[in-house]
């Protein structure tokens, strides 16, 4: 059952079918779970929000389906969340809290077309958002270029419209603004870039 394991790294092999739900419980000490570019099917389980001590997910390049759990939002100790290039559906998942968070690909999933996440503006340590083709909508707030951690924002392919704004106070650290393929109209700034 692994209680003791720290880190169960998988990544890159030809694993297949649905990850076992009895797979995470309370016990479990693992920190990184790492199993992108898999054959993985099925949903995430939800009991993966037993185990509390996750830093990083990996589940990037399977085929999962389904929504993601609900309850991931209480994985509060997690840094980074990988879950590309699957065949996730649902709302965008809800990372609200997550404040550990540094690095969150959500991109090239299924989800249906949804309003700009609050979470998008709130999380202090995110450092690269990557949500390309993940059908997200609305004008992009002014406020997510403002963290001071922010360095790469992946958001093309999306249904993002209105007036771009990024002000006098964008991240120092800001490198990367992608935002082809959008339906913006208009871009405001005040001339000190």
């Amino acid at each position: 059952m692994l209680r003791r394991t720290e880190h169960f790294h998988f990544g890159g092999n030809m694993l297949s079918g649905n990850i076992p739900p009895k797979l995470f419980h309370s016990g479990m000490v693992i920190e990184h779970l790492i199993c992108n570019n898999n054959n993985f099917t099925g949903s995430i389980p939800s009991t993966i929000n037993l185990v509390p001590s996750l830093e990083a997910l990996r589940l990037d390049g399977n085929n999962l389906t389904g929504p993601v759990p609900p309850t991931l939002n209480s994985l509060t100790s997690m840094k980074e969340l990988y879950l590309s290039n699957n065949l996730l559906t649902g709302p965008l998942p809800n990372l609200t809290g997550m404040n550990d968070l540094s690095y969150v690909d959500l991109s090239n999933n299924l989800f249906d077309a949804s309003d700009v996440p609050p979470w998008f503006s709130s999380l202090p340590s995110l450092t690269t958002l990557l949500l390309e083709n993940s059908h997200v909508q609305g004008q992009i707030p002014a406020g997510l270029f403002s963290f001071s951690p922010l360095q790469t924002a992946g958001l093309k392919h999306n249904l993002f419209n209105s007036t771009l704004v990024i002000d006098a106070g964008y991240s120092p650290q800001l490198q990367l603004v992608d935002l082809q393929d959008n339906y913006i109209s208009d871009f405001h700034n005040d001339g000190n870039y």
